[in-house]
């Protein structure tokens, strides 16, 4: 009889990976940034919150909280949306971890291509 609960629970474990690969369609709402869109903005805000690290390292001091919002702020300008756009498609992608992964991927991607270029100007 044990042998029947573990086979039960092999195949129940079999179906639940199946079931968690699938695809999962999502409809993204038009008030949500596309994912394309959403990379670039969570790139640019990498990069800026590593400029603020990095100036409060070199210059010894610490970076008001105000100078670090408005390094984001620009980032928001830049790519004209709201701070609340933002958020509520952050929150949006948090909750869709699939969708997530993908603008990550992107992001991480945008990221790398920068930090090429980078590294080929300074060879030049």
């Amino acid at each position: 009889m044990p042998s029947n609960y573990f086979f039960v629970f092999l195949l129940s474990l079999f179906f639940l990976n199946c079931n968690t690969q699938e695809e999962i369609k999502v409809v993204v709402p038009d008030t949500i940034i596309s994912e394309s869109e959403m990379a670039l903005i969570l790139a640019d805000i990498h990069l800026a919150e590593a400029k603020t690290k990095f100036l409060k390292r070199q210059q010894g001091t610490q970076i008001k909280e105000a100078d670090d919002l408005s390094f984001k702020e620009n980032v928001f300008k830049n790519h004209h949306i709201e701070k609340k756009q933002f958020e509520e498609s952050l929150n949006f992608y948090s909750q869709h971890p699939q969708l997530f992964e993908l603008v990550y991927e992107k992001t991480i991607t945008t990221l790398e291509e920068g930090k090429i270029k980078a590294d080929t100007i300074k060879t030049q």
